[in-house]
């Protein structure tokens, strides 16, 4: 035999087991994907397919053969983090679980990070091991993934919570940067009773790295205004403002309309519908932006743009700056302040706004007799009935002001 055919025939050869092996994993592949246990017998004997055996596991009555399958699973393809969790929990019912079995707990949650139900499992067998921190941290990631399992969750965290916070032992659990705190949040203020749980959870992931994020601190502001616990409300609200907005938290907020509005806290609040609203530019406008709204002739009351105030008892005046285009309406818009705690109670209202103007000014005088903690500014449609609380036009604010007579 000369030299090349000794060279094409090690050229071949190899190929040729190549070809052997692709056909054979094939073949064997093919067979593990019926569900019917002849079909899953074939795949294993055809060439001891892993995935096959896995498969075969549920249908295995006796834990030991079953342990034997998934065992033989995890060596033919030791990525199979399916089998290897299947094999733990197995392991763990049957209470002779070890250190080779926590290893392959650890292993299968590695191998799939973003698989919430391995996680979530993984989670479940360091719990019933009393290895609550792991479980905590596995279950961290899992909801990071998915929202699946907060149905399932947050109900244990609740409960685990009230009765672990005065403890320090979770407070790297309770500190880390969890995209899905919002979410554990939004469950908790569900329940008026949890306002305390939730504004210790929020000063431990605040004290922790700084871990809070915006929505978290509009969640906890927004539950301490529903329950009425404006003081500390405020407190978290002024905390909440960059250095740049605390320029303009006088007795009315951001009246320039220079920043974002926020729609939490004792800031702006905008509702959609019924009108279009922005802040913009236009010739005349103080600074760069003013508040631009675009009626739609629409019968339902507009009282959609309001801010809640902090005023002493006392005289006040509420001045501003106004352009109103096309503006047509019964009666027109006005601005209006009401006491929203401790009972209703008008403290004012402006003259309407109605037709063609030019920039203009006006002033509204506010009168405070009785205790009032709380005040709501609203721009209201104003109307007896639909036909008069119809507005269709813009209108322009600018440069409003309260100031104390």
């Amino acid at each position: 035999m000369n030299k090349s055919a000794i060279t094409t025939l090690f050229g071949v050869i190899p190929f040729l087991i190549l070809t052997g092996l692709v056909f054979s994993n094939g073949i064997g592949n093919h067979l593990a994907s019926y569900k019917d246990l002849s079909k899953l017998q074939q795949a294993i004997e055809w060439n001891h397919n892993a995935f096959a055996e896995y498969k075969v596991a549920f249908f295995t009555v006796d834990s030991d053969a079953r342990k034997e399958l998934l065992i033989s699973s995890i060596q033919h393809n030791p990525s199979n983090s399916f089998a290897i969790l299947q094999y733990v929990l197995l392991a763990s019912a049957a209470e002779d679980s070890t250190k080779n079995t926590d290893a392959l707990v650890e292993a299968a949650a590695q191998l799939r990070p973003v698989d919430g139900e391995i996680l979530t499992q993984a989670a479940a067998y360091w719990l019933e091991k009393g290895q609550i921190l792991k479980a905590l941290n596995l279950w961290s990631e899992a909801l990071s993934i998915t929202r699946n399992y907060d149905d399932r969750l947050f109900p244990f965290f609740q409960e685990f919570l009230r009765q672990e916070m005065s403890s320090s032992e979770y407070d790297s659990w309770i500190g880390s940067a969890g995209s899905w705190w919002p979410r554990l949040y939004r469950f908790l203020a569900r329940n008026s009773e949890n306002l305390p749980l939730l504004e210790s959870i929020f000063e431990k992931r605040r004290l922790y790295k700084n871990a809070v994020s915006d929505e978290e601190q509009r969640v906890l502001i927004s539950f301490l205004i529903e329950e009425r616990s404006w003081d500390r409300a405020y407190l978290y609200w002024l905390n909440s403002l960059d250095d740049e907005s605390r320029k303009h938290t006088g007795l009315l907020f951001n009246g320039g309309f220079e920043h974002k509005i926020s729609n939490y806290g004792f800031g702006w609040h905008i509702r959609r519908g019924h009108a279009y609203i922005e802040t913009a530019y236009i010739p005349g406008v103080t600074g760069r932006k003013a508040l631009h709204i675009i009626f739609r002739d629409d019968p339902a009351r507009f009282q959609h743009i309001s801010q809640l105030t902090r005023l002493l008892p006392g005289e006040y005046v509420l001045n501003g700056r106004y352009r109103a285009q096309t503006l047509r309406a019964v009666r027109g818009v006005q601005w209006r302040l009401d006491c929203v705690s401790p009972r209703y109670e008008n403290l004012g209202r402006s003259s309407h706004f109605v037709g063609n103007s030019a920039w203009e000014t006006f002033s509204m005088k506010i009168e405070i007799q009785h205790q009032c903690d709380v005040q709501k500014l609203s721009l209201v449609a104003d109307g007896r009935n639909e036909v008069e609380q119809r507005v269709k036009g813009e209108l322009w604010f600018d440069q409003l002001e309260i100031k104390r007579l």
